[in-house]
């Protein structure tokens, strides 16, 4: 069995025995044949003729070549010409390996496990002998590599970064005098067209917020004064530029005192 299951792709000899009607073996059975089918394909004659291992002998061997072992699944069908005799049909599955293969590769693999455990060792003393100080190394706190604390990265002095060799930055600008190229007169430009260009939106309808923004401050004070304000006996409203009352705060007045509210959401 050493030799089981049939290699794929190596030579093989399949013997048979070509029997008659009763199921006895035929002896030297004439007019041998033989056809096979390669993993359920169109069945061919082979390429060797089947025939007797010795004279007077029932046993018929057949010798597959490696083409025509280059297939998971071999089916034969071995027939005679002799009066009674019945077709002898015989599937193989090959494999890559052998027994006798897996056996031997198992026996290193064993080998190498059992030198393994002798190396290491009970308890893994054997690592500290094979000679290497660095394993020694590891068996030690990662604090105790380094006499550095965390103060002493804060406590160096600011670097300046220069251009240096390998250091590139992508696009048209390619080195850090580059990157200051702002003037500032252009500096001077964008501050006078924010303020003398750009518009501000009117405020949205809503409560003013306690921590307001510049534009939000300014823009509330511009809408109380160019907008169209409504004041009653009990209520402030200020409308935007379409007439709609964007926030409002209740008054009262005692004959003492006159009392506004809190600016809130209107209308």
């Amino acid at each position: 069995m050493a030799n089981w299951p049939p290699k794929k792709g190596t030579a093989f000899d399949l013997d048979v025995v070509i029997r008659d009607a009763d199921g006895d073996p035929i002896t030297d059975p004439a007019g041998l044949a033989a056809v096979i089918s390669m993993d359920g394909g169109a069945q061919a004659a082979t390429t060797n003729a089947p025939a007797v291992v010795s004279a007077g002998s029932a046993i018929v061997k057949l010798a597959l070549t490696s083409t025509e072992m280059t297939a998971d699944r071999i089916s034969v069908v071995i027939s005679s010409a002799s009066a009674g005799a019945k077709s002898a049909f015989l599937t193989l599955y090959t494999d890559a390996s052998q027994i006798a293969e897996i056996k031997t590769q198992t026996a290193a693999i064993e080998a190498d496990t059992q030198d393994l455990q002798t190396q290491i060792g009970a308890a893994g003393a054997g690592l500290t002998s094979l000679g290497d100080a660095r394993i020694a190394n590891l068996d030690a706190a990662v604090s105790s590599r380094s006499s550095h604390v965390a103060a002493d990265i804060w406590t160096v002095a600011t670097r300046a970064l220069t251009d240096k060799a390998g250091f590139t930055i992508s696009g048209a600008k390619t080195t850090l005098d580059d990157l200051n190229d702002i003037s500032a007169a252009q500096v001077n430009a964008e501050v006078v067209d924010a303020l003398g260009v750009d518009t501000i939106p009117e405020l949205a309808q809503g409560a003013p917020p306690a921590t307001p923004t510049v534009r939000q401050a300014l823009m509330l004070l511009y809408m109380a004064l160019r907008n169209e304000t409504l004041t009653t006996a009990s209520l402030l409203s200020i409308k935007n530029d379409a007439g709609t009352v964007i926030t409002k705060a209740a008054l009262s007045d005692d004959a003492t005192t006159m009392t506004k509210g809190k600016l809130a959401a209107g209308p």
